[in-house]
């Protein structure tokens, strides 16, 4: 199974500063165990700063280069299509490989729900492999 992760560039630059990890070309390693994720430049869409949000961007994840096709010109922060002007966050889309889950408990002993569901599991996948 697989997911994908945004990584804010705010955060990749904490993680290279301190070592844990290397970025090349479409690649991030962790230097702990020489895991590679392959990466996309990608924005988080915060909020609309003008216009409206027509598109229906804001709280989605973006690749830079599937918006830049749509019409979009990017620039550091803020993205603007069409009439509307966007505040983002810059930074990469993370693909992993995850474990597949494990087998349905029996009914006798119900599972425990998860609160933040595939997201929370990917950030903690990734953040146990810097750990």
């Amino acid at each position: 199974m697989t997911g994908v992760l945004f990584l804010s560039q705010s955060q990749l630059d904490t993680w290279l500063n301190a070592g844990l990890v290397e970025l090349a070309q479409d690649t991030l390693t962790v230097t702990a165990d020489n895991a590679s994720f392959p990466v996309v430049p990608a924005v988080h869409v915060k909020a609309v700063v003008d216009g409206t949000d027509s598109a229906k961007l804001v709280g989605k994840v973006k690749a830079v280069e599937a918006l830049r096709m749509g019409g979009a010109e990017i620039s550091l922060g803020a993205v603007v299509l069409g009439d509307s002007a966007y505040e983002v966050d810059d930074g990469f889309m993370v693909t992993l490989q995850l474990p597949d889950r494990p087998s349905p408990r029996p009914p006798s002993k119900p599972a425990p729900t998860a609160k933040g569901g595939e997201a929370d599991l990917l950030a903690q996948f990734i953040l146990n492999k810097l750990s």
